[in-house]
């Protein structure tokens, strides 16, 4: 460095949004070595590292073994609270939540989520600040759900600044649909259900997972009638569909293309289904403004028969701002041993604006191959599948962040990549081969994404 000149690694690393992208990419693990850099850096990464906490921390903080700023930068750093899933005496009684926020001035969410039916609880922080003819001005700083009874902070007395808080408490129901026999089973009315309360003065938010179970055979016309009645007459917002049988994608489709039409705001930001068909796609994108999370699983051949040509080729990638979750299985016939022009076959979406980051909150994202029965690949065909994963990699490269294009991908984020059924349900099959081959496909997917180059 000649004078006052910087170089252009210096000049990157003064460009504030150019730091918060390197910071990105780096475990929580590098970040907290950050921490003891400078006053600085500390600075700017205390809230990411501490932002979110798992309550069953506690029992490591020993406020007496840190430095007492320190631990209240931590503390005050908090925004999320996580209680175990399972039984634990740590869970403390629902009417006790409110006072776990005590100890972390500025968080707003305390989550309990036992696989099930999670349970969270919000709190709205408002500022007061109290005048001589005790009228109050408030500005929130956080804001969820309606206004609920208030409680009073710390801070109280005349003259001096004060905390009001308002409680949310929301928690997740199962609403069934079953279809037994010729009739369609709703097990529960609207006026069969009872909320539960949560902790004194706080409003009670109900959503609905809705679990469709098909036992029977239904033509699609029943199906769908039956869903988008139940859906109309649930008085609380509908947030997960979960199938427990293949149900087509068309029906889903059918039935959120007339919910959205009629201004019903019923569209869930989950979706669970069991198996997949080709119309994924369409129906992925009818909901891309609200899905958080997606998946399309079944083990069985015949009932994932959407491809990942399908899937790369019509999702508007950039239009999910919201997709955190990502999980599908998808068809794979193997390759013929005179396959060519493998790169012309796998290309993404030409609508999609890969300039615009297509997956801006993606956390997980997993690919399972499923293979026909029995199915055994020749060395041939697996240089070819091999090939296929690899292109695949670069453009799943490009739709997880499109600047990674010639850079390795981060190791921690949950980016997964499997086959399935490459020899299936066959008691002789030689499984040191299946999995020779699965770990081959395995290893060309993430020497793309892990590896610097194009």
């Amino acid at each position: 460095m000649k004078g006052n000149s910087l170089t252009a690694a210096e000049r990157v690393w003064n460009t504030p949004t150019l730091r918060q992208g390197i910071f990105r990419y780096l475990s929580k693990t590098h970040l907290i070595k950050l921490l003891r850099v400078n006053q600085d850096l500390f600075d700017q990464l205390v809230r990411k590292v501490w932002e979110e906490f798992d309550y069953t921390s506690e029992v490591f903080l020993e406020p007496k073994k840190w430095n007492k700023e320190r631990y209240k930068t931590y503390m005050s750093s908090i925004r999320t609270i996580t209680f175990p899933p399972y039984p634990t005496k740590m869970v403390p009684a629902i009417t006790k939540w409110p006072e776990v926020f005590e100890k972390y001035p500025n968080a707003t969410k305390l989550i309990h989520d036992d696989g099930s039916t999670p349970q969270i609880l919000y709190r709205e922080i408002l500022d007061v600040e109290p005048s001589n003819d005790n009228d109050k001005k408030t500005s929130k700083t956080k804001a969820k759900g309606k206004d609920q009874i208030k409680g009073k902070g710390p801070g109280k007395g005349k003259g001096k600044p004060q905390k009001d808080y308002k409680y949310t408490y929301e928690y997740i129901d199962i609403e069934y649909l079953t279809f037994e026999k010729s009739e369609v089973d709703y097990l529960r009315r609207p006026s069969q259900i009872k909320k539960k309360r949560g902790p004194k003065g706080s409003e009670v938010e109900r959503k609905v997972n809705l679990y469709i179970s098909e036992r029977g055979k239904k033509a699609n016309k029943t199906i769908k009638g039956a869903i988008l009645r139940k859906i109309k007459e649930l008085e609380d917002d509908l947030i997960i569909i979960k199938t427990h049988d293949f149900i087509e994608c068309q029906i889903f489709y059918d039935v959120f293309e007339d919910l959205i039409k009629k201004k019903i705001n019923q569209i869930p930001n989950e979706i669970l289904l069991h198996g997949n068909d080709e119309n994924l796609p369409k129906l992925m994108n009818l909901l891309s403004d609200n899905l958080i999370r997606i998946s399309a699983l079944s083990t069985r051949y015949e009932e994932s028969t959407c491809t990942l040509e399908n899937i790369l080729n019509n999702l508007n990638w950039d239009k999910f701002r919201k997709l955190e979750y990502l999980r599908l299985n998808c068809r794979r016939d193997p390759s013929s041993s005179s396959s060519t022009n493998i790169e012309e076959v796998i290309k993404l979406n030409p609508d999609v604006n890969i300039n615009r980051l297509p997956l801006p909150r993606i956390v997980s994202l997993e690919i399972d191959l499923i293979y026909p029965d029995n199915t055994n690949l020749t060395d041939d065909q697996i240089k070819l599948e091999v090939q296929w994963i690899k292109n695949v990699a670069k453009l799943f490269k490009i739709i997880l962040d499109p600047s990674r294009e010639n850079l390795p991908f981060p190791k921690d984020p949950s980016i997964f990549f499997k086959t399935k059924h490459l020899v299936c349900e066959n008691p002789g099959f030689d499984s040191t081969s299946d999995f020779k081959h699965s770990r081959e496909m395995e290893k060309a997917w993430k020497s793309v994404l892990y590896s610097p180059g194009p």
